[in-house]
């Protein structure tokens, strides 16, 4: 079956970069969701078997090499990489991945090389020997990116010899150093078929990012079944303490919720117009609202702060370190948020939550416990370009944002509180 993705040019933007960064990002897909990419588009490209011949083409040498030089799947690796070379949603959903991979490996040295952003999150993961914090050059974007930085991330990476290597993301930016990596074996996802760099190739259909991670790991052991699908938390009491001090220098003693206004990605971000309704009602029923964020997010907060009527808001952004978050998360009675790096925090914290879903899928990245509102977009599902300020369609705001309104939030936040006195008339 011929699958075809259109493109809109409507945006402005150059037909042969829509089809490059197609080509770079759609690897993301099953051969059902790209399907359903058919929806309003006004240029029709057959992405599929162009797809497949460029993957094929890239990899051709690499393939001639394996059929020569090919080993059977060590049984007692001595050193293993995996690598999660994501943002700090993926590398947290990993964990279990990773923790499995221990007791599969117990005696084994396991490296994880993942991004320097990261590292406020994993470092001190005791399931891994050794972390190696690089930068993909490949995720720098267009413009930015060198061949200079290409082959020194290669360099570091070739200093060790590993018997085999996992590739949790199914992204090519990714996999596509493999071949350069001293190693006789690599296993990883491969989503839609396509990747040629893979000696064996594990295909997961559409489920929650943590079981598709696993299931790259279960393909090293299939006996393996008892796999705990715990996120890790790495906060300590030390952090906790820090949290106390600054909850009590800011006068919150008690019934706060914590905001995410932001996203990494702007068409992730709900309108600010419309968290002023939100933060109005619960400011209103006497709760305190306290702003998470990266340091750059600072400002953005502010704006939205100088809607609010009260004066029981408080901005946290840049002040407290990730592992510090999930300590103020344990204290709160809920989180609202959009798709983003919090969300999965709030569930390491195991803190109930509202998420908004809009460009991302639920199913693949959100969690049951918490009350996700998504209204699918016609154009879903999303490439999610992350090093553009706008979607393929062009839009700051995902259409399935727009789609979901204050009262929607509201009444959510009501169901919550409601909750929340019934367990304090038990």
């Amino acid at each position: 079956m011929v699958i075809f993705c259109r493109f809109d040019l409507d945006s402005g933007m150059d037909k042969r970069v829509l089809f490059l960064e197609a080509w770079r990002e759609l690897y993301l897909y099953s051969k059902k969701d790209l399907e359903r990419l058919i929806l309003k588009r006004s240029v029709a490209l057959d992405v599929s078997w162009q797809r497949k011949i460029i993957s094929f083409l890239t990899a051709f040498p690499y393939r001639i090499a394996r059929f020569f030089y090919k080993k059977k799947f060590p049984q007692q690796p001595k050193k293993i990489l995996v690598i999660q070379w994501d943002y700090l949603g993926d590398i947290i959903v990993s964990t279990p991945a990773l923790r499995t991979l221990r007791d599969i490996y117990s005696s084994a040295e396991i490296h994880l090389v993942t991004s320097p952003e990261n590292k406020s999150y994993i470092d001190g993961f005791s399931f891994v020997n050794r972390m190696l914090y690089l930068k993909n050059p490949l995720h720098a974007g267009r413009g930015k990116f060198t061949l200079k930085d290409f082959f020194n991330c290669i360099s570091k990476l070739r200093k060790e010899k590993y018997d085999f290597i996992i590739e949790l993301t199914g992204r090519l930016p990714n996999q596509i150093f493999l071949p350069f990596l001293r190693t006789d074996y690599s296993v990883g996802l491969d989503p839609a078929n396509n990747f040629y760099f893979l000696d064996r190739r594990v295909h997961s259909n559409r489920k929650h990012q943590t079981e598709r991670y696993l299931d790259a790991v279960n393909a090293v052991n299939k006996n393996n079944s008892n796999c705990s699908l715990e996120l890790w938390n790495p906060a300590t009491e030390e952090d906790r303490l820090r949290i106390n001090k600054l909850l009590q220098e800011k006068g919150i003693y008690n019934n706060f919720v914590i905001i995410h206004s932001t996203a990494s990605w702007k068409p992730r971000q709900w309108p600010i117009e419309r968290w002023k309704k939100v933060l109005n009602f619960l400011t209103d029923k006497g709760g305190n609202v306290v702003f998470i964020g990266a340091t750059e997010e600072y400002n953005q907060i502010e704006q939205i702060r100088r809607l609010l009527k009260g004066k029981n808001n408080f901005n946290f952004a840049g002040l407290i370190s990730v592992r510090e978050t999930i300590a103020l998360m344990e204290k709160a009675d809920f989180f609202i948020g959009n798709d983003s790096g919090p969300m999965h925090l709030a569930a390491v914290a195991k803190l109930k939550a509202i998420v908004l879903f809009g460009p991302g899928d639920p199913i693949k990245w959100g969690y049951s416990f918490h009350k996700i509102i998504y209204k699918e977009p016609p154009c879903s599902p999303c490439p999610q370009f992350a090093f553009r300020d706008k979607c393929v369609k062009g839009l700051s705001i995902c259409k399935g944002l727009l789609a979901i309104t204050s009262d929607e939030v509201i009444e959510k936040c009501e169901e919550f509180l409601i909750d929340k006195k019934e367990e304090k008339n038990e």
